[in-house]
């Protein structure tokens, strides 16, 4: 696995959770992306007793493994946040510099 951190500009805010997921369903079946968009984070409160909305979306990989139309607009956004100068590797250093 790899991990980075995106710190943008001090003028520019970054909120954004979504969450990408692809799984492999079984040899008759298409794989699929899994996309969540929504106010919370993965955990316990914030998925079973917080009020939060999260948008989830399935959709099929099609035959020519290309997601579906609202999966790739995700994957290209992400991408593009992931090959951005803002986006940091993560290091023990890194996480202690950034307190």
């Amino acid at each position: 696995m790899e991990f980075k951190i995106y710190v943008p500009e001090k003028e520019k805010g970054f909120h954004s959770k979504g969450y990408l997921f692809r799984k492999s369903i079984s040899d008759s079946q298409k794989d699929q992306w899994t996309v969540i968009i929504g106010s919370s984070n993965i955990s316990q409160a914030a998925l079973k007793t917080s009020v939060e909305w999260n948008l989830i979306n399935n959709e099929e990989i099609s035959e020519f493994d290309e997601p579906g139309v609202l999966a790739k607009s995700v994957l290209e956004e992400f991408d593009e946040l992931w090959d951005s100068e803002y986006s940091k590797e993560y290091s023990d250093e890194f996480l202690i510099s950034y307190r």
